[in-house]
């Protein structure tokens, strides 16, 4: 700072009063530099809390619009019969047993993959029942159906 204050003053009258005034004209230019950028930012800030506030208020007109809306399908119960009728019929001979919550493949099979995916679309369609755990192995044009786990979809 010092050796600033000494350059200031080796300097004549005239060139120090420029070199002052082009000092506090940048000054000046930095500080309305920043207050435009300080109102900008009041003002986004501003018309986002407006946005927030009324996507808040109309928050539990949509809730309740959605609640009417929402009609969760009610699935009958399954039955493990049901569900072994149905494969057969479409030509598929898995033995299913229940466990629990869940019905199992007691005994590896090998089946066609386009009868396999359409008897699991027509018990999730009709029973509401998915398939959790799959694992396969092809063998030539089918598959080997080595585990399947089905729950009860809620």
């Amino acid at each position: 700072m010092k050796v600033l204050s000494q350059w200031l003053y080796s300097r004549e009258a005239r060139e120090r009063c420029l070199l002052i005034i082009a000092f506090s004209v940048c000054v000046l230019g930095l500080v309305i530099i920043s207050f435009r950028a300080a109102t900008s930012y009041r003002d986004n800030s501003f018309q986002r809390l407006k946005l927030e506030q009324k996507a808040l208020n109309t928050l539990p007109e949509y809730e309740r619009v959605l609640q009417q809306q929402i009609t969760f399908k009610k699935f009958p119960v399954v039955n493990v019969a049901d569900l072994h009728k149905q494969a057969l019929d479409m030509g598929l001979a898995l033995q299913l047993t229940q466990h629990q919550d869940t019905i199992r493949l007691d005994q590896s099979v090998v089946v066609s993959f386009p009868l396999l995916l359409s008897w699991l679309q027509q018990i999730e369609h009709r029973w509401g029942v998915q398939a959790s755990r799959l694992k396969l192995v092809r063998e030539k044009q089918n598959i080997k159906l080595i585990q399947m786990e089905l729950i009860h979809a809620l």
